[in-house]
């Protein structure tokens, strides 16, 4: 791993076999994700600029979407159309409902003609509609509710040099870019 960084660093390149270390050229010190400020500014001194924000943060939260389709008007007559409904899941609730592609708080629409609505547990959603035509498991960023304090780091080591970028979440390197 050393080696590879130390060649990534020699050639100023940076791959993402290099994203969580990077060799400060003017200390020949590394740097590495998890550091504290303080041990970053002792491995490569102080950066060229820094900037400080309040960041709402995200959370990636899973969510479950259950397919089914209805008939709609008399079956095996020429007046009847099936109907696409996704019942999305979310923290074992249901979150969203849409028929037809549209969204909707309740639906009767399923096999056994019962009700569904958002807000219901999970469990609602195959006691009443049954199991579902396919399952897609997909996630959906968001808020915490919490801020955090955000630092962005940049330090301009001259010409012919990468510019290196670094983000600090509370106080500790996430992420370098160059």
């Amino acid at each position: 791993m050393r080696r590879t960084l130390l060649f990534c660093s020699l050639m100023g390149v940076i791959t993402s076999a290099c994203a969580e270390d990077f060799l400060c050229p003017n200390t020949y010190r590394y740097m590495h994700t998890g550091q504290s400020v303080v041990d970053v500014v002792e491995a490569c001194g102080e950066p060229t600029s820094k900037e400080e924000k309040e960041e709402t943060l995200m959370v990636t939260l899973p969510i479950q979407q259950y397919y089914y389709q209805s008939t709609i008007g008399p079956m095996g007559t020429a007046g009847s159309a099936k109907i696409d409904i996704v019942i999305s899941v979310q923290n074992d609730k249901v979150k969203s409902i849409t028929v037809g592609g549209q969204p909707v708080e309740s639906t009767t629409m399923c096999a056994n003609g019962e009700s569904i609505r958002t807000g219901a547990p999970a469990s609602n959603a195959i006691s009443t509609c049954g199991q579902p035509l396919a399952v897609n498991e997909t996630t959906e960023k968001v808020s915490s509710g919490k801020t955090s304090k955000i630092d962005t780091w940049i330090y301009d080591f001259g010409q012919y040099k990468p510019k290196v970028t670094l983000k600090f979440v509370n106080g500790v390197l996430q992420e370098i870019q160059s």
